[in-house]
């Protein structure tokens, strides 16, 4: 059962992994799905941008998304571009080694994210509408305000942006979780499921103990379901060994060993020694 859950929790984890991903750009959001469920957990605002190919002010707007102050700032909250678009082209991009054909426009991206992302815009308008458009929304998708106007009156530039960022954070109540504590926990956490999917339990304690003192209390806390449920899964391997060990006494001694070995430290651990030593009386 513990596999089960922790295999579900680990998919849940990755609705909103990590695609192929330029470094120093913003951390595009791959569909609106992926958007919320990252805003929700940080408890942090979306900024959704409309844009379009041969448009000037939407050229401009792909400069500011590029400037490094933009980009830092992108960090405290959730973006997700839309265009339907694709005459901007791509460009061969080295990642992890492999040369991988990334948007022109925006950094960070495959062209298939913000063609897909662009089916948000049905949203928010039911007929035309001026381009571009920056929509802010709360993490659950609701609609804050928005900046736009006929004839390229949307555009932004990067103080104008971060001020509406300032307006929107201000509207969302409670302590917000910026991007790279985020994903560093996901990084973490994921790492410790996969250990205890291949049975690496002292691996996966190791990475949970580590998180269970995270300055974010609600990671800090959700280490600690992970440590606690890997401990009673272990608890529970040594009870079923110590029932099984009449039938398949070498199975089961061998299963109390690695319990003992791999739990040094914790409840389950204890118990197993406690199992050995009745064992070898």
């Amino acid at each position: 059962m513990l596999k089960r859950g922790i295999a579900m929790m680990l998919l849940g984890a990755l609705a909103a992994g990590a695609a192929p991903q330029q470094k120093d750009c913003v951390g595009w959001a791959r569909s609106w799905d992926d958007a919320k469920f990252e805003a929700k957990e940080r408890n942090v605002p979306i900024l959704f941008t409309i844009q379009q190919d041969n448009n000037p002010s939407s050229a401009q707007m792909e400069s500011a998304f590029r400037d490094p102050v933009f980009i830092t700032q992108s960090r405290r909250v959730v973006c997700m571009v839309g265009n339907g678009q694709v005459e901007h082209g791509v460009r061969d991009v080295m990642i992890n080694k492999q040369k991988v054909p990334m948007c022109r426009a925006y950094d960070g991206m495959t062209c298939e994210v913000h063609t897909s992302c662009q089916n948000a815009v049905t949203i928010f308008f039911k007929g035309q509408f001026d381009i571009p458009t920056q929509i802010w929304c709360k993490p659950d998708g609701t609609e804050l305000f928005r900046f736009t106007g006929p004839d390229g009156k949307g555009v932004q530039d990067v103080p104008s942006l971060v001020k509406d960022m300032e307006r929107a954070l201000d509207r969302i109540s409670g302590p917000k979780i910026n991007r790279k504590d985020w994903e560093e926990f996901n990084r973490l956490r994921n790492e410790g499921m996969e250990a205890t999917n291949k049975e690496e339990y002292k691996v996966a304690l190791a990475i949970y103990k580590k998180l269970k003192d995270h300055k974010v209390e609600k990671f800090s806390k959700e280490a600690t379901l992970l440590f606690d449920g890997l401990v009673k899964h272990g608890v529970k391997m040594v009870e079923r060994a110590r029932k099984q060990y009449e039938r398949d006494p070498k199975g089961s001694k061998a299963t109390i060993v690695k319990v003992s070995k791999e739990f040094k430290g914790t409840e389950a651990g204890t118990k197993a020694d406690e199992a050995l030593k009745e064992l070898n009386k």
